[in-house]
């Protein structure tokens, strides 16, 4: 059973989700997007990155609009705002030798929607 509670969630219209929590001092994003429902296949994309510089990143993404992330063994997230509201996201996954990766997808989040809450 999943215990850790997302920060950040988008759903897909139909089903899957990505979404984004915080793990001690890590913040985690986890997607499951589907590539074809109808042959059952989907995208499957892990990446960690370290809460400081993430924090900080989501801070300049606010401010300037587009901002990569590195993770923190490999891969990253790159967001930029494409409107009031909207994020486009790319993502390649940390730690597998083949890679998954997502590309282009725009969800509708603001970039504060990003930050983690402060409990």
């Amino acid at each position: 059973m999943d215990t850790i509670i997302p920060f950040c969630e988008h759903k897909h219209r139909e089903d899957g989700r990505i979404w984004l929590s915080v793990e001690d001092d890590v913040v985690v994003f986890r997607c499951k997007w589907p590539f074809d429902l109808d042959t059952n296949e989907w995208i499957e994309i892990e990446n960690q990155f370290d809460r400081v510089k993430y924090v900080r990143a989501i801070e300049s993404l606010i401010a300037h609009g587009a901002v990569k992330i590195e993770g923190k063994g490999s891969g990253y997230l790159a967001l930029a705002a494409v409107a009031p509201n909207r994020i486009r996201l790319e993502v390649v996954a940390g730690g597998r030798e083949r890679v998954p990766e997502l590309h282009n997808l725009t969800l509708n989040l603001s970039a504060a929607d990003l930050l983690p809450r402060v409990s």
